[in-house]
């Protein structure tokens, strides 16, 4: 009964341990000075607030996401509401409801409500990301239905300041909207033999990469590793992450939100050049880069 006992108090412990380090992490992230606009730093607060929302109900994974917004708003970054695929979402009508709300969301943002009104526009973010968040867990009605009526309270509001506008601009001729560029890539970055380092030409393709996604309106970002098949599946797989996780610091060094990357350590089990077992192969030795808008 003792040793039960004591199992339990080390994990409560570390529980109580990481719940502290994000906490203080948490309040480090409010006290950071908005370089952003008047939007990003709404989205600062609001953010904030769901962060220390989610601490305090012990969430520590959606603690740290939206803390990590949060720090991305006071940076100055661009932050957008969360994709509907990010989240686990049950079938039929809540996931409906969330997309044609997201819809709703992005197109009032984009028609300038984050300039009329910038707080209303944070606010109506914020909680549609609470509501995805809330609707994934599926466990609280309550919650789900409080943001999801935070934000539709919000979202009303950004509607009626861009409609009070839109009189005065009934008369100008519209614009032709300008195609936006083409999604870049897909990148492949090679690797020397039992090797994660980049080299010259590895960073070239990387920089390349990164400089086109920029400009290309890019919302996520896929990273997959891979391995020539000369050494064990194992040593492989674990070669792959190394590789992966390289090219992901390289692309978080030069600015890309690393918070909409999805990276894949795949060994030796995708080749690009089918070889036998124990072959080396330099063209197997990497990471592919795809983007998707």
């Amino acid at each position: 009964m003792t040793i039960i006992k004591n199992i339990f108090l080390f994990f409560g412990a570390m529980v109580v341990l990481a719940a502290c380090t994000i906490d203080s992490d948490i309040d480090a992230t409010q006290g950071m000075a908005s370089k952003g606009s008047s939007f990003n730093q709404a989205l600062h607060t609001e953010y904030v607030g769901l962060a220390k929302m989610e601490n305090d109900e012990w969430d520590l994974s959606d603690s740290k996401y939206f803390n990590e917004k949060a720090k991305m708003a006071a940076q100055g970054k661009t932050v957008g509401p969360q994709m509907i695929e990010d989240r686990t979402l049950p079938f039929g009508k809540a996931t409906t409801d969330l997309s044609a709300a997201r819809k709703a969301l992005v197109a009032a943002l984009g028609a300038s409500g984050t300039k009329k009104t910038p707080k209303d526009a944070a606010r109506a973010q914020a909680m549609f990301d609470c509501w995805m968040q809330e609707q994934e867990e599926n466990i609280q009605p309550e919650d789900i239905a409080a943001c999801r009526s935070a934000f539709e309270a919000a979202l009303k509001k950004v509607q009626a300041a861009l409609a009070k506008g839109s009189p005065a601009k009934a008369a100008k001729p519209k614009r032709k909207r300008a195609k936006a560029p083409p999604v870049p890539g897909p990148y492949t970055v090679f690797f020397a033999f039992d090797s994660s380092a980049l080299d010259a030409k590895a960073m070239a393709v990387i920089k390349e990469a990164a400089d086109t996604a920029s400009s290309a309106m890019i919302t996520r970002m896929f990273l997959n590793g891979n391995a020539d098949r000369s050494g064990s599946s194992a040593y492989n797989m674990a070669l792959s992450k190394a590789r992966v996780d390289a090219v992901h610091k390289a692309l978080a060094n030069l600015g890309l939100d690393p918070l909409n990357t999805v990276i894949s350590p795949l060994g030796e089990e995708f080749p690009k050049v089918p070889t036998p077992d124990g072959k080396r192969e330099g063209k197997n030795r990497r990471v592919d880069i795809k983007f998707v808008r």
